[in-house]
């Protein structure tokens, strides 16, 4: 099993907590906590595989390890579970909230202006785009941003760019919550990648059946040398 993942996971969780220092939001550090616990869970099952009990033979420490390697397992399915209701919270929320902000949304002139729109060349287009944005139209974005793309006669990576752009201009400070609840998120969830991988090589499957496979025979075989003993 790999050991000491566990001190590449510090350093994750080290840079986690100073963007939270510089950049605090609840739902952030709510994810970071998560991932603290998850980095715990690692640390602590290395050590566990790391130090066997002079006590205890080989085989005893294989199974006490791939015990603890299962319980992580659970644990780390627990934190996933609580990161996702967690992310997808804070995305709606903020969504929202944005929403709300910006007010974008197809009017009953949507259609006239998407039609105005699709005769245009593309100079003109960007200008409108320009023009719209500056002057917070939020009657032409919504027409051209929150309709299908195609009604615009744009890609639609064209119409996300645009309107991540108008919602930064908008509402910057909940655009900057909402970028450091995903950073925050796709840190723990290397966190939590790695132990579930630390812990899944720990159980090493094969070579704990062998090792009960050979407890049950050796204990049938005392069970035998003990009936005819007692015989």
């Amino acid at each position: 099993m790999a050991i000491r993942k566990s001190v590449a996971v510090a350093e994750i969780i080290k840079r986690a907590d100073a963007r939270l220092r510089e950049k605090p939001q609840i739902w952030a550090a709510e994810l970071v906590n998560g991932g603290r616990k998850a980095a715990q869970l690692l640390e602590g099952l290395e050590a566990i595989a790391a130090k066997r009990n002079p006590t205890e033979t080989p085989e005893a420490h294989a199974i006490r390890v791939n015990r603890a390697a299962e319980r992580v397992l659970h644990q780390i399915e627990a934190l996933t579970a609580k990161a996702n209701e967690t992310r997808t919270a804070a995305a709606r929320s903020l969504s929202d909230q944005i929403q709300a902000r910006t007010q974008l949304q197809d009017g009953p002139r949507g259609a006239e202006i998407r039609a105005l729109f699709r005769q245009m060349t593309p100079e003109e287009r960007g200008k409108l785009m320009d023009a719209a944005i500056s002057g917070k139209d939020a009657e032409t974005l919504g027409a051209l941003l929150t309709a299908p793309a195609f009604l615009s006669g744009v890609g639609s990576e064209y119409q996300s760019r645009m309107r991540h752009y108008y919602e930064q201009q908008i509402a910057p400070e909940l655009h900057e919550a909402l970028d450091e609840v995903l950073a925050a998120d796709e840190a723990v969830s290397v966190i939590r990648r790695v132990t579930r991988e630390v812990a899944t090589d720990a159980m090493n499957p094969d070579y704990i059946d062998r090792i009960l496979k050979d407890q049950a025979e050796a204990e049938k075989a005392q069970a035998s040398l003990d009936d005819a003993m007692q015989g």
